[in-house]
């Protein structure tokens, strides 16, 4: 006898962690819509793909943000000091 197959947007994930084990049910649904202004908001100007950075540049732009951060770091000691 063979089990029973699943659609193919379905999954189950089992788990153990420790002496807890567990199953996941996960399926390849498409989001559902937002549902309110704000929501619908966010998902139009900050929750989608950005086509016009490369992947690649991905690691440069977090070592600048990095070097931003320290530099702006700095530059607050600095002003803190003369005071």
């Amino acid at each position: 006898m063979s089990t029973p197959r699943k659609s193919q947007g379905e999954r189950e994930i089992t788990y153990q962690v420790g002496w807890k084990k567990g199953k996941i049910q996960y399926s390849n649904r498409t989001p559902t819509e937002p549902s309110s202004r704000q929501e619908k908001l966010l998902h139009h100007y900050f929750w989608r793909p950005v086509t016009f950075i490369p992947a690649s540049f991905d690691f440069l732009l977090l070592c600048f943000l990095a070097f931003l951060g320290f530099a702006a770091i700095l530059a607050l000691v600095f002003l803190l000091n003369r005071h």
